[in-house]
């Protein structure tokens, strides 16, 4: 994937003290790097190879409208169309919109997790990218597992690296 990366940013989920599920923000995006770029495309060739990948769109609601279940399912798609318009309008602030855009999207799902009774920890990882023309906002969350190196006085130690082959929730949204 030779693709542009615009905007990047990973905010942690864990389960407090008080065994609730709580976000540990990041205070901005990340600059783009060689390795972030390298992430990325690794995240994407992972959300690609999965087998069993569902399709969805966004609903159109007359405004106060609810869903079945009484929830809002806008708020998202709302917030989502006001960056895109920011975005093509050109101005300065986009990468404190994306940021702004991450945190919300992270309070919900930290909410609907709540609700569905799931308990889902890790690294929850936002990246607005173009690739072939095509404008994308990929969000994954994933674990992390534990390894173990050998260092140059061949001692050794633990590290914990991103398991991208157990990616647990992804999507991929296609901007344009």
């Amino acid at each position: 994937m030779s693709a542009l990366i615009h905007h990047f940013v990973v905010h942690r989920l864990i389960v407090n003290e008080e065994e609730k599920i709580q976000a540990i923000p990041r205070n901005a995006c990340l600059t783009v790097t060689p390795e972030i770029e390298h992430l990325a495309h690794q995240i994407n060739h992972s959300f690609n190879s999965k087998p069993g990948k569902g399709v969805g769109h966004f609903v159109e609601q007359a405004p106060g409208e609810d869903d079945a279940a009484g929830k809002d399912v806008s708020g998202f798609a709302t917030e989502l169309g006001q960056f895109i318009a920011a975005q093509n309008q050109g101005q300065d602030d986009l990468e404190d919109k994306f940021h702004s855009l991450s945190l919300s999207a992270t309070h919900r799902l930290i909410t609907s997790l709540i609700e569905t009774g799931s308990v889902e920890t890790g690294f929850l990882i936002f990246c607005q990218y173009e690739y072939l023309a095509t404008q994308y906002l990929m969000i994954a969350l994933l674990n992390t597992r534990a390894h173990v190196e050998v260092n140059q006085a061949l001692e050794l130690t633990s590290k914990e690296h991103l398991d991208l082959a157990k990616m647990q929730l992804a999507v991929r949204i296609d901007l344009t």
